[in-house]
């Protein structure tokens, strides 16, 4: 086995490959957690933004002119986030 110049060279490629593998596992994990951290900010945003969404979307039930498009939701939004509190640094 120690003859085979090919399989050792073979098996040296594949543990240096396994080793960057294992590295950019790591660097991975680490982004992916960065990622769910900076995600959790914008849960509040999401949150009402929905609930608003929702809420114009059935204002058609109280009154057949409360008929909204997506550009008006997206008005209202834009409105809503220009008038609301700014967050403390």
């Amino acid at each position: 086995i120690l003859a085979d110049v090919e399989l050792i060279e073979g098996l040296e490629r594949a543990k240096i490959t396994s080793n960057d593998i294992n590295a950019k596992a790591i660097i991975a994990k680490e982004t992916e957690a960065q990622i769910a951290e900076s995600r959790k900010a914008f849960i509040p945003v999401a949150t009402r933004g929905a609930l608003l969404y929702f809420l114009v979307d059935q204002m058609w039930v109280l009154d057949h002119m409360y008929r909204f498009s997506m550009a008006d939701f997206v008005k209202i939004f834009k409105k809503g986030m220009d008038v609301a509190d700014k967050p403390d640094p």
